[in-house]
């Protein structure tokens, strides 16, 4: 899942969401000064940070590869910060300002299996 926004605009209070959703009692934390955290749930979550990385060669050193599986679900946050080759089959999620106390998320999916969770989101948002 990569997130992407300005400062402040909701990428750790959404991950929060995500832990939840997964049964985790764990809390997100922004992983700013320590770059990846994991967290456990129902699946183990990694919360991975790109605000302080400046060139591609950095997040390579992150070995990012070993989380890309079926057995995490990988978050990002400052994704497009760095140019880099992210699995095809993802969740995008951009949060923007539209006032002082307000944020638009647009949420972009590619693959099959991902169009059907965003379906589903969706259809929970719409039913509450």
């Amino acid at each position: 899942m990569l997130l992407n926004g300005d400062l402040g605009t909701g990428k750790t209070c959404f991950t929060q969401g995500v832990l939840q959703g997964l049964d985790s009692s764990e809390f997100a934390r922004s992983p700013t000064f320590v770059l990846k955290i994991q967290y456990s749930g129902r699946i183990n979550i990694q919360h991975i940070d790109l605000y302080r990385l400046n060139a591609e060669s950095e997040i390579i050193e992150l070995d990012l590869e070993e989380d890309f599986n079926e057995e995490n679900i990988t978050i990002i946050e400052w994704a497009n910060k760095i140019k880099y080759p992210y699995p095809e089959k993802n969740i995008t999620v951009n949060f923007n300002y539209t006032g002082e106390n307000s944020r638009e998320i647009n949420i972009v999916s590619t693959g099959i299996e991902n169009n059907k969770i965003i379906k589903k989101i969706k259809s929970l948002l719409n039913n509450n």
